[in-house]
């Protein structure tokens, strides 16, 4: 015995489903690519504002920053990089201008003075009057000198320790050496430069950049401080770590301007009366100790004097 169904109605059947396959397919496929196209454009949308806003900021105009609605949380941490890294570069540039426009004028000037006095020296030829003429002309070739000086010296900092460069430090040492250099350059303005150092502090480094670093500090110090001021060169040791203060009585800085105080090309606006420079000596100071794995620190009261703290690994 067989039992079946009957078959008379399959094809028909499955005439029907292809025929509506054949329609609704393409409908289904068209309708899940056009939703696709809109997700994705939605999607890509933060993504395209962002490219847009990017090539519309040239160097002349980095004031821009890239925008997102606050819907868009997946992009607001990329976005606050970018903003980051073009508040960095905004002001990479402006100091670089100002920088440029300070330059020129330091070298512009002494240049203008060498080039009048050589022709005075030409027109008047007179002997007696020569002495005076070579030493305007040392001192404005020193301080031309000077502000190359300080770009090569920027360019070297901005280099690697090389192994070769580097020794057992007596830092303590160091610190006695350049107390008695800035000490004579306070004699002349009657400032008193000291030195509290505890003995045999040593780190691992080049003795010659860290000197460097500590000419500088003490420069600045005797720069910015009044007749009848004080330098203090103060070291210890704290823990793993060689600890200077270079302390002065001086004009000290403003609250607003310490957070700069060691960018490339700075100069704070409360201390540039009568002192001239590049903004260049603190970043240069500043890169230096990085390179040597340590770190430099400022504090100030103006009227009161300023503090800057640079802490070395103890070799």
């Amino acid at each position: 015995m067989q039992i079946g169904n009957p078959l008379g109605d399959v094809p028909e059947t499955l005439h029907a489903v292809v025929i509506a396959s054949a329609v609704l397919v393409p409908v289904v496929v068209l309708l899940t690519s056009f939703g696709g196209w809109l997700i994705a454009a939605r999607a890509l949308a933060p993504i395209e504002s962002i490219n847009s806003t990017l090539r519309a900021i040239e160097a002349t105009e980095l004031s821009k920053r890239v925008e997102v609605r606050p819907t868009d949380r997946e992009l607001q941490g990329l976005v606050r990089t970018i903003n980051g890294l073009l508040g960095r570069l905004e002001r990479a540039f402006h100091d670089l201008r100002n920088f440029t426009t300070d330059a020129s004028h330091q070298l512009q000037t002494p240049l203008s003075v060498m080039k009048s006095t050589i022709e005075f020296a030409r027109r008047r030829q007179v002997e007696t009057e020569i002495p005076p003429l070579l030493d305007d002309l040392e001192e404005e070739v020193t301080d031309m000198s000077g502000v190359v000086a300080d770009l090569q010296t920027l360019s070297l900092a901005d280099a690697e320790l090389q192994p070769a460069h580097l020794a057992d430090v007596d830092f303590s040492t160091l610190c006695f050496d350049a107390a008695e250099i800035i000490s004579a350059l306070g004699e002349a303005r009657s400032i008193v430069v000291q030195a509290d150092v505890s003995p045999d502090v040593r780190v691992t480094g080049d003795p010659h950049k860290l000197k460097h670093v500590l000419l500088n500090l003490g420069d600045n110090a005797v720069k910015y401080t009044s007749s009848g001021g004080r330098v203090l060169f103060r070291l210890r040791r704290e823990g793993g770590h060689a600890v200077l203060h270079v302390t002065d009585t001086g004009m000290g800085v403003a609250a607003n301007e310490l957070p700069r105080i060691f960018d490339r090309f700075y100069r704070a606006p409360s201390a540039n009366g009568g002192v001239r420079g590049a903004g260049l000596g603190l970043a240069i100071a500043k890169r230096i100790i990085e390179v040597h794995h340590g770190s430099i620190a400022v504090s100030s009261t103006p009227g009161s004097g300023t503090t800057f703290s640079v802490r070395l690994p103890l070799t």
